[in-house]
């Protein structure tokens, strides 16, 4: 006999067990949320359920009782194998490990596949919505072996930040062709503008320093114009010991650089013509006008004023400072650097001298190259006028270092956007006197990393002529 109810064979003692509620697709047994997988890549979830749950999608692969078209897969279970056909033919198979497929917009790599026929003008970017054919199916291979929606990209470094490799930059390249008539032509100029006196005067007292005084003076230029400079004397004239004509980069300069004067050096820093804003200039202040001012004859350059100024600078630097004549030195960077190669051969009262990242060196080299400096302004313009071309010859900071029999200290980057480091170093390898080279990492760079190699050159440079003579062979 059995009693009414009770547990008969396959039947589970005890209260009945309740109903289980359906799980959300979106998340485990325990109620804890899933993150999304859309084309494979994961996105975290963002809480609560997803909106395809309350507002179905075609592509919602939704249980069929709430609009879905398909039976929500369960977690941790890969989904079953399908087969895709796209427009352009190809066919591949995939586990999908998708549950919601959104309505996605067309990634750039798909959409830029999609060319125009020719017949058809060039549509732009359009927002309506993108034929289901061009899209991006899941789980396809249609591309380059990855995820349609990922494309590594990588970056290819302009020509300006190319880095040459030292053993390369070492290496001497062949001499740049001079004109035949180079040294007269600058023997020359320098009978013009380096020789007699130099009329000049005191513009404005500026505050001096422990161990300097500074005033702001106006020099007649070899330019038939007014130039301007700054001055530096020491407080005692009995303690001069040296001086220092120091030059400037493209952009000229508002003031004296404090940090580059010992306090034993009377220093003179001139301005090029045409680059102060205090002076009234035929010759335009922009690098890229400057450079091209008056390049169509070499007689009416501005670089050959500019080099000019150099010997007149230092005919006023003597004048104010008798005392420095024994032991002049000259000191410049990048346009300053090349200006000072082309203007200290000629002039026999300099001792030492310190070229940074010198500009205007191996024209054959430096106008095959693409740069953020004034030498594309120059490439630009010879595109148009290739007759000036001959001129430059005249003006190469490699052919004037060929001359110099001095003791001369360069600091060449190898990796400069501005002046090409082939240029820097064709200068240091023209010299014939005692040399000395210092490699710098980096040069016209701005950040941090540019701030230091910039200081640490200015400080081996003024080392250089502080040091002794007997430490100089």
């Amino acid at each position: 006999m059995v009693l009414r109810g009770a547990p008969g064979p396959g039947r589970r003692r005890g209260p009945p067990r309740p109903r289980r509620r359906p799980r959300h697709p979106d998340r485990d047994r325990r109620g804890h949320a899933q993150p999304l997988r859309v084309h494979g890549l994961a996105h975290p979830p963002r809480g609560g359920p997803h909106p395809a749950r309350h507002r179905p999608h075609r592509h919602h692969r939704g249980p069929r009782d709430r609009g879905g078209r398909g039976r929500v897969p369960r977690a941790g279970r890969p989904a079953p194998l399908r087969r895709l056909r796209h427009r352009d033919g190809c066919r591949c198979a995939r586990r999908r490990e998708l549950r919601v497929t959104p309505r996605l917009r067309v990634p750039a790599v798909h959409a830029a596949r999609r060319q125009p026929p020719p017949h058809e003008p060039a549509r732009g970017p359009r927002r309506r919505r993108i034929r289901r054919a061009d899209r991006p199916r899941p789980g396809c291979d249609r591309g380059r072996g990855r995820d349609p929606g990922v494309r590594a990209v990588t970056p290819v470094p302009s020509e300006e930040l190319t880095e040459y490799s030292l053993s390369a930059l070492l290496t001497p390249l062949p001499p740049p062709e001079e004109p035949v008539d180079f040294d007269d032509f600058w023997r020359a100029t320098f009978e013009e503008f380096g020789t007699g006196p130099v009329a000049w005067e005191f513009t404005q007292d500026l505050p001096p320093t422990e161990t300097h005084r500074l005033a702001e003076i106006r020099f007649h230029s070899s330019a038939e114009e007014q130039a301007a400079a700054y001055a530096m004397v020491p407080h005692a004239i009995t303690d001069v010991r040296r001086g220092l004509v120091i030059g400037h980069g493209y952009g000229g300069r508002t003031g004296p650089d404090l940090d580059r004067v010992p306090a034993d050096t009377a220093a003179i820093f001139p301005v090029a013509p045409g680059t102060h804003a205090g002076t009234v200039s035929r010759f335009p202040a922009l690098p890229e006008a400057h450079v091209l001012a008056g390049i169509a004859r070499r007689d009416t350059y501005s670089h050959r004023f500019s080099a000019a100024d150099i010997w007149r600078a230092a005919t006023v630097l003597l004048d104010m400072v008798p005392a420095a004549a024994g032991a002049l030195d000259f000191s410049g960077g990048s346009f300053g650097g090349g200006i000072g190669a082309m203007a200290l051969p000629w002039d026999g009262r300099f001792r030492r001298a310190s070229l940074d990242v010198p500009s205007f060196g191996d024209h054959t080299v430096r106008l095959t190259r693409r740069c953020t400096g004034s030498g594309e302004a120059v490439r630009e313009h010879l595109r148009q006028h290739p007759e000036a071309r001959s001129v430059l010859d005249y003006f190469d900071a490699a052919t004037s270092a060929r001359r110099l029999r001095l003791p001369v200290h360069v600091s060449a980057a190898v990796l400069d956007p501005a002046v090409d480091p082939r240029g820097q170093f064709a200068v240091y390898h023209a010299l014939t006197g005692p040399r000395r080279l210092s490699i710098r990492a980096a040069g016209h760079l701005a950040g941090p990393i540019g701030e230091l190699s910039d200081r640490l050159a200015l400080q081996e440079g003024i080392d250089f002529l502080a040091m002794p003579d007997e430490r100089l062979v």
